[in-house]
């Protein structure tokens, strides 16, 4: 079975509704309402409750506030609803963390906004802001030389979304590998990735790719590019020992 191309979802970023405002959103208290009773928590029930009760942007910061990163990247999903603008959601919501970057993605790539644009306002500057910035690109049907210029490779992430997104526009494995780069496990992990949606040889893939025994968990499924390597060989249908003999 394939690991997955792209950055995987923020799990981090996405904290549960706290009870108390679970019973809000049920009962479709009002803002102030629940806010007092509640009071504030980790944010996210209260931007969730906003929603529900069709909340302006401007009204929900003044009374949720961004008490976490899950909170800022609420913040930004409410943009959605709303329909705010990038720029609006922006000065809302701010970008202070990693899940503020992935959440202005998401609205960037709600408005259609160009890779150019959305890296103006949301940075991209972490790990989970770099493969953010790879799925804007993917959504606006971006080259690979144009998603790499505007978002980068320096981290483990933007390097396993980047083949995510060099996968997507049908490049050789080759090609992705020249703009994506082989630096971390992720990387070397997403190039194995790429070597078989391609359909490529197991030498083929090694070659670009190369075996480690680093454990990719920074983004998507956790592997070891050996292991890539294994999984890829075996899609292949080669034997037991030849995978050996290629991977190690």
């Amino acid at each position: 079975m394939a690991a997955d191309l792209a950055t995987p979802p923020p799990a981090d970023c996405t904290l549960p509704i706290d009870g108390c405002f679970q019973t809000c959103i049920a009962n479709k208290t009002s803002l102030s309402s629940c806010v007092s009773t509640c009071g504030m928590g980790n944010g996210v029930g209260c931007y969730d409750l906003c929603e529900v009760v069709g909340a302006s942007l401007s009204t929900c910061k003044s009374y949720c506030g961004i008490p976490t990163p899950a909170a800022e990247r609420s913040c930004y999903k409410l943009a959605i609803t709303t329909g705010d603008s990038l720029s609006t959601a922006k000065s809302y919501c701010g970008i202070t963390s990693a899940c503020g970057e992935d959440g202005c993605a998401q609205v960037a790539i709600a408005r259609r906004d160009s890779i150019s644009t959305s890296k103006s306002y949301c940075g991209f500057t972490t790990g989970l802001g770099q493969g953010a910035c790879y799925a804007v690109a993917s959504s606006n049907n971006d080259s690979t030389s144009t998603a790499v210029s505007y978002c980068g490779t320096s981290t483990a992430c933007g390097q396993r979304a980047c083949y995510g997104h060099c996968a997507k526009n049908n490049n050789s494995t080759s090609t992705c590998a020249s703009y994506c780069t082989t630096k971390t496990a992720c990387g070397q992990v997403g190039c194995y990735d790429v070597c078989l949606k391609n359909a490529d040889s197991i030498s083929t893939c090694v070659s670009y790719c190369a075996v480690s025994d680093v454990l990719c968990n920074e983004c998507g499924t956790p592997e070891t590019p050996r292991n890539a390597c294994y999984r890829v060989c075996a899609a292949r249908g080669n034997s037991p020992s030849t995978c050996k003999s290629y991977c190690g």
